[in-house]
């Protein structure tokens, strides 16, 4: 299948009402598989193991390797993608009003400070790249599927450039 897998022990303390101890072992696995051959990995993983951070490591080497990570499902809570992001490293919030998290939506209603501004925006563009110091990874969360459109499209340089021939690398 071509997915990479990583395996975490865990043992976990029983204390009986006797006062006797006993001590289960088990062996977790971070759970993904390949989306394309060059880009993107599904992780499968529960929420309480991401929360964890036991994966953390190994997420940061995939996301190194894949440029896209996705987590199918999750059903993460704002407060709980902010938690799951500072397993990672360091959370920076993008948003210059303040907030946490900065909500995409063209509905105005919904996204007063910003709808406007995105419908006039670049469609392409690299997250974080008008930081001082750039950021890792942007974490992005559909609430609400679009009912037209709403698909975002991702590329992973590295894989273009182990792609280019030798000569093209040497010019680049």
């Amino acid at each position: 299948s071509g997915a990479i897998q990583f395996f975490h022990k865990c043992t976990v303390m029983f204390t009986y009402e006797e006062g006797r101890i006993m001590l289960a072992t088990s062996v977790v696995q971070l759970s993904q598989e390949p989306i394309k051959p060059g880009i993107g990995t599904r992780i499968f993983n529960s929420k309480q193991e991401l929360l964890s951070g036991q994966f953390a490591g190994e997420i940061r080497e995939l996301l190194e390797q894949r440029g896209v990570l996705v987590f199918p499902q999750i059903d993460f809570s704002d407060a709980e993608q902010i938690a799951f992001t500072r397993t990672l490293g360091t959370f920076c919030p993008e948003a210059s009003d303040g907030q946490n998290i900065t909500k995409i939506s063209l509905d105005v209603k919904e996204n007063p400070a910003g709808a406007e501004f995105l419908k006039g925006s670049l469609y392409w563009h690299i997250d974080g790249t008008s930081s001082d110091v750039p950021i890792l990874a942007s974490l992005l969360s559909c609430k609400v599927p679009a009912s037209w459109g709403g698909n975002t499209g991702f590329c992973n340089t590295y894989a273009a450039y182990e792609a280019l021939s030798s000569a093209d690398k040497q010019r680049y």
